[in-house]
């Protein structure tokens, strides 16, 4: 990598790319220390909304922001890119179809495999479907390495670890190993079972079974949702938060956990079907091995598999 990182987003001018722009170049994501250069992609339609933001990064007069490059032309904005946030992506309108949403994203991220064909990119998609965007971006990039690409669920980590941590009236660096599983959907999967709370096994300090399976796995499942009913738009500071705080996970050398969805190899150690982007608890950017579950949430993991399977077939003439 060049000393100047290179940071490529994609919806520069959307709410999450608002939200998440001014944290990146005051060193948020990166240190105090990195010098950076962002490349801003957007819409032709909405590139004089970008040519803003960039007038106000500019005018912040940040002391690690070496440039700002904005354009609607991918291949041109993306080039010499070191990461490649993907938060843009087709929303889903009223009366849309599910497969109807994964198609037309999947051609948008099909188009972007171009751009992002190298092996020194690393690729955090987070425009939904998320893990199935992933895995199109993947297969129309042979020359990017499958681990170079991750869909994004620490959002509905932090999430899940806020409602533990207030139910149980601690503090959230209190809680740890919240692991995310599967699909980044109302089918995902919070791993009660193996989390810990001040270093010990959660069931030690909390044990309601029926409030971590009806009340925290629906809640967390459906938070999206209810943002959008109470603010009338989706997540935008929250998941900009997110994505900072995935880039860092990614480049952390420490035994922190975390959750990410990352492409699911052969013999991988839980028998996830090879070739999914699939949700897991990694730490030290490995799979976490040897973890238990209970049967239930075995059940809702196959649950989520599944899901991504059934995904996987609906674009399956866009993976190349």
């Amino acid at each position: 990598m060049d000393e100047t990182v290179r940071v490529g987003i994609t919806g520069g001018a959307g709410q999450i790319g608002y939200a998440l722009l001014f944290r990146i170049a005051s060193g948020e994501m990166f240190g105090k220390k990195r010098k950076m250069a962002l490349h801003l992609l957007e819409l032709e339609s909405q590139l004089h909304k970008l040519v803003g933001v960039k007038m106000e990064l500019e005018d912040c007069a940040f002391p690690l922001l070496e440039e700002v490059v904005v354009g609607s032309d991918i291949e041109k904005v993306f080039d010499r890119v070191d990461y490649a946030l993907m938060v843009g992506a087709k929303p889903r309108t009223q009366g849309m179809e599910r497969k109807d949403l994964l198609l037309e994203n999947a051609h948008i991220f099909k188009d972007a495999a171009r751009a992002l064909n190298r092996t020194g990119v690393r690729v955090l998609v987070v425009g939904n479907p998320c893990n199935t965007n992933a895995l199109v971006l993947c297969h129309n990039a042979p020359k990017l390495p499958p681990e170079n690409i991750r869909a994004m669920t620490r959002l509905d980590q932090n999430r899940a670890v806020q409602m533990i941590s207030s139910k149980i009236a601690l503090h959230v660096d209190e809680v740890d190993r919240v692991g995310i599983w599967g699909n980044h959907s109302s089918t995902m999967v919070v791993d009660y079972h193996n989390i810990r709370v001040r270093k010990k096994p959660l069931f030690e300090t909390f044990s309601d079974m029926e409030w971590l399976q009806n009340t925290l796995m629906p809640a967390l499942q459906t938070r999206g949702a209810k943002i959008i009913e109470a603010r009338g738009a989706s997540s935008a500071a929250s998941a900009a938060n997110a994505i900072i705080d995935a880039i860092i996970d990614w480049n952390a050398a420490d035994d922190r956990f975390f959750s990410a969805a990352v492409y699911t190899k052969k013999n991988n150690p839980y028998g996830i079907k090879e070739g999914l982007f699939f949700s897991f608890l990694l730490q030290k950017q490995e799979i976490v091995t040897g973890l238990t579950f209970d049967p239930f949430i075995a059940e809702k993991i196959r649950i989520t598999e599944k899901e991504l399977e059934t995904e996987k077939e609906m674009v399956k003439n866009t993976l190349s």
